[in-house]
């Protein structure tokens, strides 16, 4: 009877590589990502986040800092206005009511500042399709939003360039046609 050896140092170096690659991803995540990432339980609180949400708009110094927090909480304990934390609390409800992902935008003033965050928010279910909470990732789109708003509303381009739709219509229809 012959019975193969198992190389468990083999094994092993392979679960450990696996490991490294999944820490790797994670920490680039963590650290590299141009969006704002989080997960959230059911009821709200932080159960992970990256940089981009910890210190870039929560304020805070490291994961720890939020953990077991909500928006709410947070937006009290750093005094920036609870708009911020209303409105984030109210569309991770939407999120779990839908039961489904949701392209949303959060305004809200924070520092002060007017803000307006582009989100997409997921839920998250166990194993037997249960909602055990949400996940998110956010860009921070102000200028964009502002810049259009002015465009649209003729702000910005009345005084200097004219009204814009007759700028998009001007610009269709001054058209070189001298090959004709």
């Amino acid at each position: 009877m012959t019975t193969d050896k198992v190389n468990y140092e083999e094994l092993y170096k392979a679960e450990f590589a696996e490991k490294q690659k999944c820490k790797s991803i994670i920490r680039t995540l963590y650290t590299d990502s141009p969006d704002m990432l989080w997960i959230k339980d059911l009821a709200g609180r932080y159960v992970w986040g990256n940089s981009r949400v910890i210190t870039g708009l929560l304020g805070k110094k490291c994961l720890d800092d939020i953990i077991g927090f909500t928006d709410l909480e947070i937006a009290k304990d750093l005094a920036v206005g609870t708009t911020a934390g209303i409105s984030c609390t109210g569309t991770d409800k939407i999120t779990v009511l839908k039961g489904t992902k949701q392209l949303l935008l959060e305004e809200f003033i924070l520092n002060g500042e007017f803000t307006v965050l582009e989100v997409i928010k997921n839920v998250i279910r166990d194993g037997n399709g249960d909602i055990v909470g949400t996940t998110g990732a956010g860009r921070d789109i102000t200028k964009n939003y502002q810049l259009l708003h002015e465009l649209v509303s003729g702000i910005k381009c009345e005084g200097m360039y004219g009204n814009p739709l007759e700028l998009v219509y001007d610009s269709v229809h001054k058209i070189d046609r001298s090959c004709e």
